[in-house]
């Protein structure tokens, strides 16, 4: 005996109106995806700035009282110096590397504040500030925060 065969109907599959229907549902779907994944990373890219800005904060303070002599640090590459007698510098390795690090889409800097003056130097030989001015600036308006 041979399997009988049965020829399927012009009712049952989809049409290509319906696959256009669900490929424009899905492409809706995706612009709200990628909208809400790029809300989600400026939030992220934000509170890392934050944090950044706080560690630069109690960075300067530990600083001061450590090797500054009362004063604050010029730059974050002085912040991320290790000064005598200590294992590591008073900021982590990805800020206190270069002057004007990029971390999570900000560009952080530190600068004398307008009331401020250079004072003596600190224990590594480095003149102080006497007050600072510390930014984030997002490194693409819009895009990184």
């Amino acid at each position: 005996m041979t399997p009988q065969r049965t020829r399927l109907s012009g009712d049952e599959g989809f049409t290509l109106i319906e696959l256009m229907v669900v490929i424009v549902i899905l492409g809706i779907l995706m612009v709200f995806a990628v909208n809400s994944f790029q809300r989600a990373r400026l939030t992220s890219n934000e509170a890392a700035a934050i944090a950044g800005m706080r560690a630069i904060n109690s960075a300067q303070f530990a600083y001061a009282s450590g090797c500054g002599g009362g004063n604050y640090a010029a730059s974050l590459s002085v912040l991320g110096t290790r000064p005598p007698g200590n294992q590591q510098g008073y900021i982590s390795a990805d800020l206190g590397t270069e002057d004007m690090p990029t971390r999570n889409g900000y560009t952080f800097y530190l600068e004398l504040s307008e009331e401020g003056v250079e004072n003596v130097e600190d224990c590594n030989g480095v003149p102080t500030l006497s007050s600072y001015y510390a930014t984030a600036w997002p490194y693409s308006q819009g895009q990184s925060g």
